[in-house]
């Protein structure tokens, strides 16, 4: 599926592991962070402002 070429794209981008789950043009992505910092920092790479 289109969506599983871009996983390994997307694991670098964030830095940490991403589990994509995809199944007839549906799924979902879990993004693994360790700490409030290492949230920080990927919320930060998707462009989201932390409250």
């Amino acid at each position: 599926p289109p969506a599983s070429s871009n996983w390994a794209k997307l694991q670098e981008r964030l830095g940490t592991k991403v589990t994509l789950r995809y199944r007839k043009g549906k799924g979902s992505v879990d993004i693994k962070f360790f700490n409030d910092e290492d949230l920080q920092r990927i919320l930060e790479t998707l462009g989201v402002e932390a409250d």
